[in-house]
C-alpha cells in the first residue's frame, strides 16, 4: 500500500494518534528544557520561506536529517513541549541512549529514553545539539499508513513567527522582531502555559448555556476535537438520547476506547464552525482544559503561529466550508508489511455497516470494488469509508479462506 501527500477532508476514522496528552500532564514532561534561542540557526538570512510538507491524515510532514542522516519523516506537532526521536531510528543512527525507564501511558507501558548530542536540520534552519526525548514512535506507523520518524514541537514555535499555509503546503518562519502582520485573518489570543499554546472557545448547544471550553492547540491530532473524558462528563457534553458511537484508539502503549459524537457548534473569536465531531477518552483525563483541537480544523486556514505576541492568525482557505466528516463504515484499518500493504482490520464495531456484513477483527481486505487495495492510501481507503450512501465490494481473508461481501455507509453519528 502507498502513501501519498493528499489532502483529505476525513476524520481518519478519529485515530487519536498522538496520544502524547499523557505527557504533558505528567513528571516526564518536565525532564528536558525547550532549545535555547541560541541553540537555532537560520541558515539563509533573517527568514526560512517556502519548506515544502506533506499534508497526510491532516498531520504535516516535513523532511528532516538528523545528524547529517539521510531524510527522516517528523510531525510538526504544536501540543508537544519539545522535540521527539523515534526510539529505534536513534539506534539505526548510533545514538546513545541514556536514562531508560518503563513508564504508565493510556493503553499499557511503554520505554522512555534520552540522546543527547542530536542536531536536526530542514530547509533553511538548524537546530544543535539537543537533548531529546526517544520514545518508540514506530507503534503509530500501521494506523498512519506511512513512516514517522519523530515530531517538533514547541521550541519552533517559541523560537520564531511560524506561518503554515496548509492549501499551498508550504511553511515559512520569521523573526518575531522583523515580523508584521497586515491581513484580515481572525487574530485569536493564545496563553503559553508550561510551554503549551491555549486558546479559548465555546461549545454552543441548542437550549442550554454556551460551555466555555479551554482548548490546546495540536497540530499533532489527526482530529478536529479531542476532548478530555473528564471534561466531556463534567458538562454532560453528549446527551443520553444523542448518536454516538465507540471507536478504537491509539496510545503509544496500545489500544484505548474513544467515543465519537456531534457536540454543537464552536465558536472561536468570530469564527463558527458548524457540527463539528468531537471525540473522548475515558483514559485521558487531563485536569485544568477541555481538550485539544486539531488538524481536522487547522488544514481550512493558513494559520500564523506568533507566540512573542500571545496569539495565532487564521486566514481562511478553500477548504474552510467543507463539511466536517466521519467515518461511516465502522471499520478501524491498519497498513501494515513493509510498504504497508496489507490492509488489516482492527475493529469492526458492532451495530455498523461493517460488521452487518460479515467483517471482523482480524479481516484483511484484499480488494474494493475489484481493485488491489495496494493501489491505495490507507488515507485514500479512509476518505471513500466516509460516503455515507456509497456500496462497495470488499473481498477479504480470514483464516486463509477468500470471501466476499458488501457493504452499504451510513451516516454514524
Amino acid at each position: 500500500m502507498k502513501f501519498q501527500n493528499k489532502s483529505s477532508s476525513l476524520s481518519a476514522a478519529f485515530v487519536i494518534v498522538f496520544l502524547l496528552a499523557w505527557l504533558h500532564s505528567s513528571g516526564n514532561a518536565q525532564t528536558t528544557k525547550s532549545a535555547a534561542a541560541s541553540d537555532f540557526r537560520l541558515t539563509s538570512g533573517r527568514s526560512a520561506r517556502n519548506i515544502p510538507f506533506d499534508l497526510y491524515m491532516n498531520l504535516i510532514f516535513l523532511q528532516v536529517r538528523v545528524n547529517d542522516s539521510k531524510t527522516l519523516w517528523f510531525n510538526l506537532d504544536t501540543g508537544l513541549q519539545t522535540t521527539i526521536f523515534d526510539s529505534k531510528q536513534a539506534e539505526v543512527l548510533g545514538l546513545k541512549l541514556e536514562d531508560k525507564s518503563n513508564v504508565k501511558v493510556p493503553g499499557g507501558t511503554i520505554e522512555l529514553a534520552f540522546a543527547n548530542g542530536v542536531s536536526f536540520s530542514l530547509p533553511g534552519v538548524e537546530l544543535s545539539n539537543q537533548r531529546v526525548r526517544t520514545l518508540p514512535l514506530a507503534v503509530f506507523t500501521p494506523v498512519l499508513g506511512r513512516p514517522i520518524h519523530g515530531t517538533i514541537g514547541h521550541d519552533l514555535f517559541n523560537r520564531f513567527v511560524v506561518e503554515i499555509d496548509y492549501a499551498a503546503r508550504v511553511i515559512n518562519l520569521y523573526e518575531p522582531k522583523d515580523y508584521q502582520y497586515s491581513g484580515r485573518g481572525e487574530i485569536v489570543p493564545v496563553t503559553i502555559e508550561e510551554d503549551e499554546p491555549f486558546l479559548q472557545a465555546k461549545i454552543i448547544q441548542r437550549g442550554r448555556a454556551p460551555i466555555e471550553a479551554k482548548l490546546k492547540i495540536d497540530t499533532g491530532s489527526v482530529n478536529e476535537l479531542g476532548l478530555n473524558g473528564s471534561f466531556a462528563q463534567a458538562v454532560k457534553l453528549v446527551s443520553p438520547t444523542q448518536k454516538i458511537v465507540s471507536q478504537l484508539g491509539v496510545g503509544l502503549g496500545g489500544f484505548t476506547e474513544n467515543y465519537i459524537a456531534r457536540v454543537g457548534d464552536l465558536q472561536i473569536g468570530r469564527l463558527l464552525i458548524k457540527n463539528p465531531v468531537g471525540g473522548y477518552s475515558k483514559d485521558l483525563t487531563r485536569g485544568g482544559d477541555a481538550g485539544t483541537i486539531g488538524g481536522e480544523f487547522f488544514r481550512r486556514f493558513k494559520v500564523i503561529f506568533d507566540y512573542s505576541r500571545g496569539r495565532i492568525i487564521l486566514e481562511k482557505n478553500r477548504h474552510f466550508n467543507e463539511p466536517y466528516k466521519y467515518d461511516a463504515s465502522g471499520l478501524f484499518l491498519a497498513a501494515e508489511g513493509t510498504n504497508f500493504e496489507t490492509l488489516k482490520i482492527l475493529r469492526a464495531t458492532e451495530n455498523t455497516p461493517a460488521f452487518e456484513a460479515g467483517l471482523r477483527d482480524g479481516d484483511v481486505i484484499t480488494k474494493i470494488d475489484g481493485n488491489s487495495t495496494s493501489k491505495f492510501s490507507l488515507e485514500q481507503i479512509r476518505q471513500m469509508f466516509t460516503q455515507k450512501g456509497r456500496m462497495f465490494r470488499l473481498t477479504f481473508k480470514r483464516d486463509g479462506s477468500v470471501r466476499q461481501t458488501k457493504i452499504k455507509l451510513r451516516d454514524l453519528i
